[in-house]
């Protein structure tokens, strides 16, 4: 098992994106003032980093053990959809014994509004030399780690073996966003592992999309439940 570190620089990306490490009174105080204002100004007074660097390893380590049974046999090449700090791909570099070139997709920039549900242009909380940063202080080669800006027109020469996206593409905007860049860099034996929000999705069109599909589970929130599934083979 591995001991994932947040540093200082690190935290306030990761509560930016993770809301679940938030009490429900800081909730509450974070819409009022807004997720920018709270972070920024009032994260740095509670929230220590030892509690949170325990609890992340607790849960990351629990969500890695479900995903392992679904992930391919040998990996060269993985790509992370909204990657944020890319914390799984930490459990990804140690399970395939450090041999794989991991390329992360998301947006280079914070937004000062909260959005909630479904947005065809998706979210960003995000800076990409923290998230390099935060990869390679816990043991990422750095020659091995690609990061794309989600709001470019960005390219990729590599076949992907595993595509991995939690809590992302399917769950805050349309999985179709990367139809064109399945086609060109999946193959057939290719495994995709994400979450369908089960409000916002037609969950049998898009299990049509590939040539298998396995429930890996299915949540039971108040709100925004979703369907974490392992596909294999892009269709279209």
């Amino acid at each position: 098992m591995i001991n994932i570190t947040l540093k200082q620089n690190h935290k306030k990306y990761f509560l930016f994106q993770r809301n679940e490490y938030l009490s429900k009174k800081q909730i509450k105080v974070r819409k009022l003032l807004g997720r920018y204002l709270f972070t920024k100004v009032f994260i740095n007074f509670f929230n220590s980093l030892s509690s949170i660097n325990k609890k992340l390893n607790e849960n990351f380590n629990n969500e890695f053990n479900e995903l392992k049974k679904y992930l391919p046999n040998k990996a060269l090449n993985i790509l992370d959809i909204g990657a944020g700090l890319g914390v799984i791909n930490l459990y990804l570099n140690e399970h395939y014994k450090k041999s794989v070139n991991f390329t992360l997709i998301d947006k280079n920039f914070i937004e000062k509004k909260v959005y909630y549900g479904f947005n065809d242009k998706g979210q960003a909380y995000n800076n990409f030399k923290i998230t390099e940063d935060f990869l390679t202080s816990n043991n990422l080669d750095h020659k091995k780690l690609s990061i794309l800006d989600a709001d470019t027109n960005f390219s990729s020469i590599l076949q992907y073996d595993l595509v991995i996206s939690l809590i992302s593409m399917g769950y805050h905007y349309p999985v179709s966003q990367y139809f064109s860049f399945f086609k060109t860099n999946t193959h057939k034996k290719t495994k995709f592992i994400f979450d369908i929000a089960k409000e916002y999705n037609n969950s049998e069109e898009i299990f049509s999309l590939f040539d298998s599909v396995k429930i890996i589970h299915e949540s039971d929130l108040p709100r925004h439940n979703y369907i974490r599934i392992c596909c294999t083979g892009f269709k279209n």
